[in-house]
C-alpha cells in the first residue's frame, strides 16, 4: 500500500514538472525579438549569437560589455549575403574581442547590438558596433518578403520621398548637428577655418547621397548612416541620423 502511495505520488509531481515546463516554455517563446516575414517562413530574423556582462581586465579597467548578432534565415542569393556579411562582423570584431577577454588585455569594441522591423512589405536590419574610444560601425540589410534586396530608390518610395528631396534633407540634417555640435565663440581663426573645413567636408556632395545605408523602422521613418568630419580625434566618425 505504500509502495503504491509513492509510486503515485512520483507520477503526480512528474505531471506538475511537465506542465511547468510546457507553461515555461510558451512564456520563453514569446520573449526573444522574431520576425517571420512571410506566411511560409520563407524569411525570418531572429536572435542569433548573444554574449553581455562585466568584464575587468588585467590593469583594472571595467567594461559594461553587450554582444549580439541576429540570425537571418532565407535562401535567396541576397540572404545568403547578409549571412556572410553577419559572419564577417563576428570574425573581425567579437572573434577578437573574446580573445582579449581570455587573455585579459583591455577591449577594444565594448557593444555590438541589433534591431529589426518590419514596414509595408519592407524588412530592415541593423546591427550597430561601438568603440571604447568613440567610434562606430553599421551594417544594414533591406529585403523584402520573399527575401530580395530592396533598393534605396524603392525605400525612399515607399515612404513618399522624391531622391532630391532626400538629399536636401541629410544636408538639412547634419547642417544642423554641426552647428550645434562645437561652440566657436573665443575659439582661435585657425580652429574656425578647421570647423568650416570639416563641415563642408561633412556636406558635400560626395557625403549626402541617395545611396547613403538606409533604415526603415516600423513606424515608416528613416535613419540614414553617413560620415561626420571631425575637428578632434579621428578626421571622421561614421555616425546615424533619424529624418
Amino acid at each position: 500500500m505504500k509502495r503504491s502511495k509513492r509510486i503515485l505520488i512520483s507520477i503526480l509531481l512528474i505531471l506538475l514538472v511537465a506542465v511547468a515546463a510546457f507553461f515555461l516554455s510558451q512564456y520563453k517563446s514569446s520573449v526573444p525579438r522574431s520576425i517571420s516575414i512571410s506566411g511560409q517562413d520563407k524569411v525570418s530574423v531572429k536572435d542569433g549569437f548573444s554574449l553581455k556582462g562585466l568584464y575587468t581586465d588585467s590593469l583594472g579597467n571595467e567594461y559594461n560589455y553587450s554582444f549580439s548578432l541576429p540570425e537571418v534565415k532565407g535562401e535567396t542569393d541576397y540572404i545568403r549575403e547578409v549571412r556572410r556579411d553577419i559572419d564577417s562582423v563576428y570574425e573581425k570584431y567579437l572573434s577578437p574581442t573574446l580573445d582579449t577577454m581570455d587573455k585579459g588585455y583591455s577591449l577594444s569594441t565594448i557593444r555590438c547590438v541589433w534591431e529589426s522591423a518590419e514596414y509595408d512589405g519592407i524588412t530592415s536590419v541593423l546591427i550597430r558596433l561601438d568603440s571604447d574610444w568613440g567610434e562606430s560601425d553599421f551594417h544594414i540589410y533591406n529585403f523584402d518578403m520573399s527575401g530580395n534586396k530592396v533598393e534605396n530608390v524603392e525605400i525612399l518610395k515607399t515612404v513618399g520621398l522624391d531622391e532630391d528631396v532626400f538629399v536636401k534633407t541629410v544636408k538639412r540634417v547634419l547642417s544642423e548637428y554641426m552647428d550645434s555640435s562645437v561652440v566657436l565663440d573665443g575659439r582661435s581663426q585657425e580652429m574656425k577655418d578647421f570647423f568650416a573645413k570639416q563641415r563642408e567636408r561633412t556636406l558635400s556632395g560626395d557625403n549626402c547621397t541617395s545611396s547613403l545605408p538606409l533604415y526603415l523602422n516600423a513606424e515608416g521613418n528613416i535613419s540614414f548612416v553617413t560620415k561626420v568630419y571631425s575637428v578632434a580625434g579621428a578626421d571622421y566618425y561614421y555616425r546615424i541620423f533619424k529624418i
